[in-house]
């Protein structure tokens, strides 16, 4: 997710699914280094959803939201809004 200059990304609700055994890790692309925001461990053919009651968010404006797998294939869906 790359929000528009000046805005930043809200997390409200996400789905990953994973096609290997696999650690997935949500990163906040900050200007001084990536900073993780949610990292778990996901079995093979499976997944995991949330919804955030509080939402996950960038720290700084313009910032990406990324996402990385050890292994594998990973699927995902990410609802939320800029601000």
């Amino acid at each position: 997710w790359s929000p528009a200059a000046g805005t930043r990304w809200y997390v409200t609700d996400i789905v990953i699914q994973v096609s290997a055994a696999a650690t997935i890790t949500l990163e906040d692309d900050l200007a001084g280094g990536d900073s993780p925001v949610w990292k778990g461990e996901i079995a093979a053919n499976s997944g995991w959803d949330h919804t955030f009651a509080t939402p996950l968010f960038s720290g700084e404006d313009a910032a990406d939201l990324i996402i990385t797998t050890s292994a594998g294939n990973v699927y995902v869906t990410v609802t939320g809004y800029e601000i």
